[in-house]
């Protein structure tokens, strides 16, 4: 499930810095 999440938010341009602190994790 985590990657589930994970994929969303990466498609998301918004959650980009999201995806960066996912990334730094």
């Amino acid at each position: 499930q985590k990657y589930d999440w994970w994929a969303y938010v990466s498609a998301r341009p918004r959650n980009i810095a999201f995806n960066y602190i996912v990334r730094a994790a």
